[in-house]
C-alpha cells in the first residue's frame, strides 16, 4: 500500500484476498471507534437490504473514497485511494 497508496481494489473484490484481513479489521475499528452507534446501525441496515455503500453515506456520510482517505490517515498513508 505504501508503493502504490491503493488498497489494491478492497472495496470491489467479492472475496477478500488474505492480506486483506488485517485491513478489513483496522478499517472496521475506525469506524467503530468513529461513531459506535452509527456502527451498530451499519449491521441493522445490512439485515434491511441496504447495501455498505449506501449504509456508510447514510450513517458516516462517507463515500468509499471518503473512508479510504480516512483509513490512510489513520495508518500514515495520505492519499490512499481505494
Amino acid at each position: 500500500m505504501n508503493l502504490t497508496r491503493t488498497l489494491g481494489g478492497f472495496f470491489e473484490r467479492q472475496h477478500l484476498q488474505p492480506w486483506q484481513y488485517g485491513i478489513a479489521s483496522s478499517m472496521i475499528s475506525l469506524l467503530a471507534t468513529h461513531d459506535n452507534n452509527g456502527f451498530r446501525r451499519f449491521f441493522d441496515d445490512i439485515k434491511h437490504g441496504y447495501t455498505w455503500e449506501q449504509i456508510l453515506q447514510r450513517h458516516y456520510q462517507m463515500t468509499p473514497i471518503q473512508l479510504a482517505a480516512a483509513y490512510g490517515q489513520k495508518i500514515r498513508i495520505p492519499g490512499l485511494k481505494p
